[in-house]
């Protein structure tokens, strides 16, 4: 997935996705938190009851057990059967947590052993509902309130079932789960409309940048003015760096143009080589004076014996004459170098000096004759001096 408008696409929905879970798992533990809570209320609400009734009412020598099956059954008679509903079952324990009264199975062993009635056996009155599963593997929760009768304290405990809040819970999860799969689909198609309204002028862009690295240098971007956002900014730096870049590349070819025409019509031969010695560019002129052959020569064979460390070594112009047919050259050396001041190559500029070396051959005869014909007269004097 190298495409940027899927990435945004991709990044945008998982952003959703995150945020969606974040408040779906706040919102299904706050559901979870609230069931309870209201749960915890109900109980604590009907343990009290049933204990200030209990308290209140004339106790008649009535064993406790009895006693406490009038009140619940009247309550269970004024409330409608609404605990059965509910899944309640509510047990009457002495102070060693025996069941006294049920009306439904007594607790086991492990039952009598949980933390809600060690507790109460202890004189400690709970402080929130305890969950757990009973002995057939139900999940149910319980609630015990303290009452004393006779000076001699009782236990209520209260159980009812979890799976009205697990149920609630599951019908919520579901929902969410929908919820979040509706979001993340929504978000894809809004993520996919953002990001090709980013990419599409990104693309006509890309497509104008590959155009103008193959040489086509008049070519612009659609773009408004003044720009309404930061991509229509980019499109105008986009026109105003092609403008400035094709005046720059036509000024060059400008001078290109002149530097080669001079080049070309120079009546000295200019040679460039590179640091391996290799031609790279020559005139008319240089192979006019020393022949084609040059340009399938290196420069230590065209200039033998030269050798490129000694010019390198010269720091400066290093010369040499040849001899080119009958004609003269004159070779000057001199090195270049790079915008990071390395040696790049040599330039060699040659120059005819065929003439001038004729007028000096004859300068130097004409000085001979002349001393010649100079020196034949004095010695005859002389010789007629030594005769006499």
């Amino acid at each position: 997935m190298k495409s940027l408008k899927w990435k945004i696409v991709l990044m945008y929905a998982m952003l959703v996705t995150f945020i969606m879970a974040v408040c779906g798992t706040y919102i299904l533990l706050e559901s979870r938190r609230n069931e309870y809570n209201s749960m915890q209320a109900e109980m604590q609400y009907l343990g009290g009851r049933i204990a200030d009734a209990m308290e209140a009412a004339d106790y008649d020598q009535q064993s406790p057990a009895g006693f406490f099956a009038d009140i619940v059954t009247a309550w269970a008679l004024e409330t409608g059967g609404e605990s059965a509903e509910q899944g309640q079952r509510i047990y009457f324990l002495d102070a060693q947590g025996h069941t006294l009264y049920s009306r439904s199975d007594d607790l086991t062993e492990e039952e009598r052993a949980s933390r809600q009635i060690q507790n109460g056996i202890q004189g400690n009155p709970p402080t929130q509902l305890y969950i757990h599963q009973n002995a057939r593997g139900e999940r149910v929760a319980d609630w015990l309130t303290i009452c004393t009768l006779e000076d001699s304290d009782y236990l209520i405990l209260i159980r009812q079932s979890a799976e009205r809040v697990q149920s609630s819970l599951r019908r919520t999860g579901n929902s969410i789960l929908v919820a979040c799969g509706l979001g993340i689909a929504v978000a894809a198609i809004l993520g996919y409309v953002i990001a090709a309204s980013i990419t599409r002028p990104l693309m006509k862009l890309t497509q104008k940048t590959q155009r103008l690295a193959a040489g086509e240098l008049k070519v612009a971007v659609e773009a408004t003015a003044p720009p309404e956002d930061e991509l229509e900014v980019l499109d105008n730096n986009f026109n105003e760096m092609a403008l400035a870049l094709g005046g720059m590349i036509d000024e060059l070819n400008s001078e290109k143009d002149k530097l080669n025409e001079i080049f070309r019509f120079m009546t000295d031969g200019l040679l460039m080589y590179n640091t391996d010695g290799q031609l790279i560019q020559w005139n008319p002129a240089a192979i006019k004076l020393l022949g084609a052959k040059i340009r399938t020569q290196n420069l230590e064979k065209t200039f033998h014996p030269v050798k490129m460390y000694r010019i390198l070594e010269s720091n400066g112009v290093y010369s040499q004459l040849l001899q080119s047919g009958e004609g003269y050259v004159n070779a000057v050396f001199v090195p270049f170098r790079d915008e990071t001041e390395d040696y790049a190559g040599f330039i060699v500029v040659l120059q005819d000096i065929t003439e001038r070396h004729k007028m000096e051959a004859l300068q130097k005869e004409f000085v001979a004759n002349v001393s010649h014909e100079l020196r034949t007269p004095i010695t005859t004097i002389k010789s007629y001096v030594e005769t006499l």
